[in-house]
């Protein structure tokens, strides 16, 4: 029996939104599995839910998202909802009064005790779920990637450093990672900084700002209108990849990454389980993001060819929606 799926993502432009890349790749994967897969960037209407037999909120924090839950119960259709951290749990960004009052605001148990399920990205995000009995069947499920069959490696001088998350000097820590760089000194000499993961609001002005400051402008920029094109055309350029998220996200750069084999960083909050095998991980502060950036830059090429071939390997038997999607019908086919 083929069952119909509509997944909810805050934009469902693959072009524009990283979910929605991932979840586009999904599809054939699912409907040879006998899920009819349905992305949906806005808010559902009657005739959305309409021979619907799951809806699937993916993040938290816009319109839309608390939308689809309200129509979902309204025409019990089951709905199973992944945050992606989402200001859900405890992190260390929202540890400060500010950053407390809006998790309280997110964290609306309203939208997830009518849940059916809800999902984490990683075993951090499961058990933060668990400690705030938020609800009381939680899945972890982690997320498939488009992987390419063919890499056209950009041949540079340049060692390039690439961020493809979008920057922000309050979440994403994009700032804290400047400062580290500078810290650094001849450790980061010779290296290209490139933040390729543009940014919706005047961000980038704050960051050229402390840039500026630490006398980086010269090697230090900014793209901040990214698409799909801009990440790839990063990815066969890069010379390793660097997360600073200090919280749980969805890790569609660390997966980029990973397919593109580029080596890469990132913390324990946003990489997902098994994944230290093939990237650089370390724990969510300053220090130990300091020291891992220290040794991602000074890896020799061989180190980096090893690397590089490992994160590629990983991503083809771990990432590739194939491997991935099973988990997915058969978490689908249990809600209803």
């Amino acid at each position: 029996m083929t069952i119909s799926v509509l997944q909810i993502v805050e934009c469902a432009l693959p072009d524009a939104n990283p979910r929605a890349e991932s979840l586009t790749a999904a599809e054939g994967a699912l409907a040879a599995l006998g899920v009819h897969s349905r992305l949906l960037g806005g808010n559902p209407t009657e005739s959305d839910l309409k021979n619907t037999d799951v809806v699937h909120i993916h993040g938290w924090g816009y319109e839309s998202a608390e939308n689809a839950i309200n129509m979902a119960c309204a025409h019990r259709v089951p709905y199973i909802f992944s945050p992606h951290g989402g200001g859900m749990i405890e992190n260390p960004v929202h540890s400060t009064g500010f950053f407390q009052r809006i998790r309280r605001r997110l964290r609306n148990k309203k939208f997830t005790r009518r849940a059916v399920a809800m999902t984490g990205i990683n075993q951090i995000e499961v058990q933060g779920i668990r400690d705030e009995r938020l609800h009381e069947r939680i899945e972890l499920l982690p997320y498939g990637w488009p992987i390419p069959a063919d890499i056209h490696r950009q041949s540079t001088n340049e060692r390039d450093l690439v961020v493809l998350d979008p920057f922000s000097p309050l979440l994403s820590g994009s700032t804290m990672l400047l400062k580290l760089l500078a810290d650094l000194g001849a450790a980061a000499d010779g290296w290209k900084i490139t933040f390729a993961g543009g940014c919706a609001d005047n961000s980038v002005q704050m960051l050229e700002a402390a840039v500026a400051r630490k006398g980086m402008s010269d090697r230090v920029s900014f793209i901040t209108r990214s698409n799909r094109q801009t990440r790839t055309e990063w990815s066969e350029r890069a010379t390793t990849l660097v997360s600073a998220w200090m919280n749980v996200i969805f890790p569609s750069s660390i997966m980029q990454a990973m397919a593109y084999g580029v080596p890469a960083l990132c913390t324990d909050q946003v990489a997902m389980d098994g994944m230290g095998d093939a990237i650089r991980i370390c724990r969510p502060d300053r220090a130990s993001l300091r020291e891992g950036l220290r040794a991602l830059l000074s890896m020799s090429d061989a180190e980096r060819m090893a690397t590089s071939i490992r994160a590629r390997e990983y991503a083809k038997k771990n990432l590739d929606w194939s491997v991935v999607a099973p988990r997915f019908a058969d978490l689908y086919r249990s809600v209803i």
